[in-house]
């Protein structure tokens, strides 16, 4: 304490400190500045986006896009890429093998108790509710409330429960690789 003192109490001492003061804000400013360009630089990269390479028929499984090589990448200014645009195409395979996964551990589940339950399988098509998702997304319709024996179903526990744990064993299953 009694050093700064001493030096700032002359002219020559506080005219010292206040330069290296300056020279410090400049430091910090470029750094500052060369952070912010470099963001900006990250920004104008080219994002690569899968794109039909023609019209798809309607309800055309994300599975049979990648398979048959129906798209192409593409390059785009990240500012032009729409949310939910798809960018990976192993991505489409993973919501296909994360559905599969979870239909067999439902069934799995279900066919001790509740044999006449219909194994509805695995559907694929652009459903609006996973648009825009970054992950391996699905739907999973449990039962229907429309049909009778679903909604009896539905109403016990048991049945609640097999689904609930089906559904828990093939997410961990999935992030364990299965």
């Amino acid at each position: 304490m009694q050093a700064a003192r001493k030096i700032l109490s002359t002219r020559q001492g506080t005219l010292g400190f206040a330069a290296a003061a300056a020279a410090l804000a400049i430091v910090v400013l470029l750094v500052f500045m060369q952070s912010y360009k470099r963001s900006l630089d990250q920004r104008a990269d080219p994002v690569t986006v899968l794109v039909a390479k023609g019209e798809l028929p309607r309800g055309s499984s994300g599975d049979v896009v990648a398979g048959k090589g129906l798209f192409k990448a593409t390059g785009f200014k990240r500012e032009q890429v729409r949310e939910g645009a798809i960018t990976d195409p192993s991505s489409l395979r993973a919501s296909v093998d994360f559905a599969e996964l979870l239909q067999r551990a439902a069934m799995a589940s279900l066919e001790r108790g509740y044999p006449d339950v219909p194994d509805g399988g695995v559907r694929r098509a652009g459903f609006y509710v996973l648009a825009g998702a970054r992950m391996p997304a699905v739907l999973f319709e449990t039962s229907f409330i429309s049909n009778k024996a679903g909604e009896l179903q539905l109403n016990t526990g048991d049945f609640r429960q097999k689904l609930a744990d089906s559904i828990v064993n093939a997410v961990r299953a999935y992030r364990d690789g299965f």
